[in-house]
């Protein structure tokens, strides 16, 4: 009798191993897609027009006067960062502010609770504004 038991049981892991493993690979197919994408994206933002349609990315070296342009030129700070200051701040003020206070007991200076406390508690609300913006410039030049 314990040999069928041990049989079902054998079969059941092999399943669950299976189906985790498609599942795994899935993932790391889409992972993969992910990061080629925004690698693309980055690459292209620091290329001329010219290197992009003719797909030599960086042919010429890296242009960050790009970045300088987009921002004064085309005012794009005019269209991510109201939303992120107006985001952040509704985040930041609502994280508990007994936490930094306990941080400031313990002997941190400001910057210290900052950068130990209230900055990994908003890391979800960062990767959320990040997503955002990236969507929103994405679709404004895609």
């Amino acid at each position: 009798m314990p040999q069928p038991e041990r049989r079902s049981n054998l079969e059941h892991k092999v399943r669950r191993w299976i189906s985790q493993g498609l599942a795994y690979f899935i993932l790391a197919v889409w992972t993969a897609f992910a990061f080629y994408a925004v690698g693309w994206v980055f690459l292209s933002s620091v290329s001329t027009t010219r290197e992009i349609f003719s797909n030599t990315l960086l042919r010429s070296g890296t242009h960050l006067e790009n970045y300088v342009k987009a921002l004064t030129t085309h005012s794009m700070g005019l269209y991510f960062i109201p939303f992120t200051l107006y985001f952040l701040t509704g985040f930041f003020g609502s994280l508990p502010r007994e936490m930094e206070e306990s941080a400031r007991i313990d002997g941190c200076t400001d910057v210290q609770a900052f950068w130990r406390i209230m900055l990994p508690l908003a890391q979800p609300a960062i990767v959320t504004v990040t997503i955002f913006n990236f969507m929103g410039l994405w679709n404004e030049y895609f």
